[in-house]
């Protein structure tokens, strides 16, 4: 529960100098282009680098130059503003057989250490551990669907339906999202904009990746048996 009655004013005063920035939300309501967006300005506002985990590498050029591309979460470079896609990140730890939770947990732990700022993007809080939510600085919704809200966990099903029932109050939901801070004990809505470089493609980034790829070796082995 929230404690502190002080609005949130503005994303500049609300993201954090170093931490961790869940982004939750519905297919389709807009989690990438706010990630982009808050990419863009952190780089502009900070002079941060920037640094993007796994993006497919017939994609990178929908983005600007100053964003540097990683394929793996191996040596992430210290003071720098790091965008981490679920897929991606599911892509990245099957291919070294790593529970990406386990992963995840590595880099919020050492977050503040290195100081980065951590952006990661997830359909929902059950995808995650309950303890990288907790320990996470912001916690954004875009708008979540009545699938969410009805079986999300217990832990932060209050906050979905929170965050549910104010986007709808907007006339343009897609343009705001529910901002939870739980260092400050503040949330609240905040409007947000598409990157200047925002495009059809970049919504669609992970078209053409092999779903294959984000099943677990066990799980495709069970499929593959029942396929026989």
């Amino acid at each position: 529960m929230v404690i502190n009655t002080a609005p949130l004013t503005s994303w500049a005063k609300t993201i954090p100098q170093t931490g961790v920035i869940v982004v939750l939300g519905h297919r389709g309501m807009g989690k990438s282009a706010l990630a982009w967006w808050l990419l863009e300005n952190l780089h502009t506002r900070r002079r941060l680098k920037t640094v993007v985990v796994g993006m497919p590498k017939s994609k990178r050029g929908l983005v600007p130059d100053w964003v540097e591309h990683v394929d793996t979460i191996n040596k992430l470079p210290e003071g720098a503003i790091i965008l981490l896609d679920e897929a991606a990140l599911r892509f990245s730890s099957r291919r070294s057989q790593t529970d990406v939770n386990l992963v995840i947990s590595g880099l919020v732990a050492l977050s503040r250490q290195r100081k980065q700022i951590i952006l990661l993007v997830c359909h929902t809080a059950r995808m995650l551990d309950i303890e990288l939510i907790f320990d996470s600085d912001l916690v954004v919704y875009k708008l979540p669907s009545v699938a969410h809200v009805k079986f999300e966990r217990k832990e932060t099903a209050e906050y979905t339906l929170k965050a549910r029932q104010a986007l709808l109050k907007l006339k343009s939901p897609r343009s705001w999202a529910y901002v939870i801070d739980f260092h400050q004990g503040r949330e609240g809505l905040l409007k947000n904009r598409l990157p200047s470089f925002w495009s059809e493609g970049l919504s669609n980034v992970w078209a053409g990746l092999d779903v294959a790829q984000l099943v677990s070796p066990s799980k495709r082995a069970v499929k593959n048996h029942r396929g026989t």
